[in-house]
């Protein structure tokens, strides 16, 4: 076909193909060398990141100021019980005495009045001074991440752990919490007995006073009536009298004891805050009725038991088992059924004085039961005592009463023994188990721990931020990349020149870097092309300031080195550049020629390559595509390939300029150069639809500007430092002044050596 019926671009318009190489290669298939060659790429970014997370990992933990942490374990007693049946008044007053459950106690030692008196001057003096709370706490009040109290699994040992910034103030604090809680529970066990002992020391006092006007309301008796001692009968009845009294005496004063006791309870319980129990109501189980009405049968049996038998009597003693297992019972009825209609959980402190309020409210209850049977009883007795004389009855009256006083006297008397020595006896239901000791290493912040989770956390951050960096880049970095987005593969690589680098190969340069790479593309073209011959060769770039003009130069030097008749076209007319790569004048040139005022002969430049000429853009037309895409354009070109081996364009770039879909559809093969780290995905994949679309005969890729240090291009970084190029200076004291052409050395014929040292380096360096 000649070039004259090629077909107008303006009027051409090629859809679109639905399989384009982009569109098929959309997947993205990060293998391990492409993931090296990103953290080579992004490795500032890396760095920083790494830098930034680790840096500020390092000032939290060298800035912040060391905390040390000290526990000091205490065993409590836990859920003790017992029960007196000489004067059950006073178990209430010796239940204070009692150990709670482990969970109230860790509840109490928790409580900020605790933890408060504990802090303040008061009970720290001895152990914290006033400076240590200022050092190791920072504060006037207790801070609240400070204190932890837990217990320890399966134990009643508490542990309470102290944080702060001196070892000493941690130790310090933790001793001084258990030594107040240690003071607290001995001062109210203290306080409990006391009141025990002042209630007996009371009604001691009154019975003694009862009992000696008994005495002498007897003794004036005997004196008026000249009575000595009632009959047997008589006697035996006072005495059966006597002692029912005396029970019923106890009896009344327990109820009398337990109503104070629940009086001063529910006041206790009542002043609890309400947002803790609200809508609190007690009730009482339907069993509890029964087992009161079997209380009073078996006292009033007991009552019946004491006429014939003493206290110590076995039969006695059998219903008094039977009324403690019936209290027992009342007891345990009276737990369970204590509270109802509560909407939250209860407080456990508020929960514990409920439940002495309940079992205090079963005790009322059993000791009013006793009461009416005894009363009872004793009306019997005091009826028998009417039939007898008056004189007789009344000197019955006065012996049981004396009797009774005396019984009473002797009771109080011991059990006020007790209490006086259990009160100078009295033992705390704490025990410190181990105290806290200044700690030597600090808890937080652990250094060794940081330091390798911030550099963890700064890897993965500059791993983050490398692999973000790099998503958000556009540009192309390697030859697979630019293969995937176009389905075109790579003929050439050109590697990154330095600025002390020449970007042209020159005449004295025969085993370069630069020359090799050329020589690579210039095999790979050939080979390439084996079914059809290239005479017109364009080679175009995504954008501007990609290298095609360098690459079309040099490819055109090392093509005149293979003894080709090259001619390099500068089809630029938007800015050309070559003219100033080959040092030559740029006015007159192509656009002269095809405008019919230059002859072709003038117009082209012989450079001192040889071999290769050059025709110029000449003058800057203001319609470059009506220039290219005319007649005479096309008939030029047609001119040069048949007068030269190889016509080399160097054609503007693909982006917003239509000049390379023209010259496309004159040339025989169209080369496209990707310049790494500069040429846009986009870019690239617009100049290659754009290409398609007028079914450019795209050869393949050239990359252009290539680091070689990464993954992949190791192989050549290698060779040009240690092998291929390092070949003729490391066994050789001579460089050859003349390699003659690659033609002239395929023919055999000799190089002339020269004794003159080569001022150049075998290879060059990849950046």
């Amino acid at each position: 076909m000649a070039l004259q019926d090629l077909p107008n671009l303006q009027q051409t318009n090629v859809p679109m193909s639905d399989n384009s190489p982009y569109e098929n290669n959309q997947e993205d298939t990060i293998n391990f060398g492409e993931l090296l060659n990103v953290f080579y790429r992004r490795r500032w970014m890396l760095l920083i990141g790494l830098l930034i997370v680790f840096g500020l990992g390092m000032l939290y933990t060298f800035l912040k100021k060391p905390i040390y942490e000290s526990t000091c374990s205490i065993l409590v007693t836990s859920n003790k019980s017992s029960k007196s049946n000489d004067l059950p008044l006073l178990d209430d007053l010796q239940a204070l005495t009692q150990g709670r459950s482990v969970d109230t106690q860790v509840e109490i030692l928790s409580s900020p009045d605790l933890l408060d008196e504990a802090y303040s001057e008061k009970f720290s003096a001895s152990l914290m001074t006033p400076e240590d709370r200022v050092f190791g706490f920072k504060s006037t009040t207790l801070p609240g991440w400070a204190v932890k109290v837990a217990t320890k699994k399966n134990t009643d040992i508490i542990n309470i752990t102290v944080q702060s910034y001196t070892p000493i103030g941690a130790a310090h604090l933790a001793n001084t919490i258990a030594q107040t809680y240690l003071y607290q529970d001995l001062s109210q066990n203290r306080q409990a007995t006391k009141q025990a002992r002042e209630f007996v020391e009371m009604r001691l006092a009154g019975a003694q006073k009862d009992f000696d006007a008994a005495n002498r309301a007897l003794a004036e008796f005997k004196r008026k009536t000249g009575l000595i001692a009632p009959e047997a009968q008589i006697g035996r009845l006072a005495e059966n009298i006597a002692t029912l009294q005396m029970a019923l005496d106890t009896a009344n004063a327990d109820v009398k004891a337990n109503r104070q006791s629940l009086i001063s309870l529910r006041r206790q319980f009542s002043a609890m805050p309400e947002d803790v129990i609200s809508g609190t109501s007690i009730t009482q189980d339907p069993r509890v009725a029964a087992c009161l009405q079997q209380l009073g049968t078996l006292n009033s049996e007991r009552a019946r038991l004491l006429q014939e038998y003493t206290a110590k009597a076995p039969e006695v003693k059998t219903v008094d088992a039977q009324i403690d297992a019936e209290e027992s019972t009342l007891l345990k009825l009276a737990k369970n059924t204590i509270i109802a209609g509560q909407s939250r959980t209860p407080h456990p402190i508020r929960q514990a004085l409920l439940q002495s309020f309940a079992t205090g409210l079963a005790t009322d209850a059993a000791s009013n039961s006793r009461v009416q049977a005894l009363s009872a009883e004793i009306a019997s007795r005091k009826g028998e005592l009417k039939e007898l004389p008056a004189e007789e009855r009344q000197l019955t009256e006065l012996m049981m009463a004396l009797d009774l006083q005396k019984s009473m006297v002797d009771m109080l008397t011991q059990k006020f023994q007790t209490l006086q020595i259990s009160e100078e006896s009295t033992l705390s239901n704490v025990r410190v188990v181990s105290q806290a000791r200044p700690s030597t290493t600090p808890v937080s912040p652990k250094k060794n721990t940081n330091i390798a989770l911030f550099l963890l956390l700064g890897v993965i951050s500059g791993v983050g931020l490398a692999l973000l960096v790099e998503r958000l880049d556009d540009r192309i970095h390697d030859q697979e990349v630019a293969e995937k987005l176009t389905g075109l593969v790579t003929m050439g690589t050109v590697h990154y020149l330095d600025e002390d680098e020449a970007k042209i190969i020159t005449t004295e340069e025969k085993h370069s870097q630069l020359l090799e790479r050329f020589r690579v593309l210039r095999n790979n073209i050939s080979f390439s092309t084996l079914e059809r011959k290239i005479r017109l060769l364009a080679v175009t770039s995504a954008g501007p300031g990609e290298g095609k003009s360098t690459c079309c130069t040099n490819l055109g030097i090392v093509m005149a080195l293979d003894g080709k008749r090259v001619l390099i076209v500068d089809c630029d007319m938007h800015r050309p550049s070559i003219h100033t790569l080959l040092k030559a004048p740029r006015n007159i040139g192509f656009t002269n020629v095809v405008m019919g005022a230059t002859p072709l002969e003038e117009a082209i430049v012989p450079t001192e390559y040889p071999n290769l000429d050059f025709l110029p853009a000449g003058t800057l037309p203001p319609n470059p595509s009506e220039v290219l895409n005319a007649q005479p354009s096309r008939r030029l070109f047609e001119e040069l390939a048949g007068r030269y081996d190889l016509v080399i364009l160097d054609c503007p770039p693909c982006l917003k300029l239509s000049d390379v879909q023209i010259i496309s559809t004159i040339v025989d093969g169209v080369i496209l150069l990707v310049c790494a780290e500069k040429t846009l995905k986009g870019g690239l994949v617009f100049a290659h639809r754009s290409l398609s679309q007028v079914s450019a005969p795209l050869i393949g890729l050239v990359m252009n500007r290539v680091d070689m240090r990464q993954h992949g291009y190791g192989y050549y970084r290698y060779y040009s430092k240690y092998g291929y190029y390092g070949y003729y200076y490391q066994y050789s004291d001579y460089q050859y002044d003349n390699y003659g052409s690659d033609e002239q050395t395929a023919k055999g014929k000799p190089r002339k050596p020269s004794r003159r040292r080569s001022s150049t380096t075998g290879g060059n360096s990849a950046k």
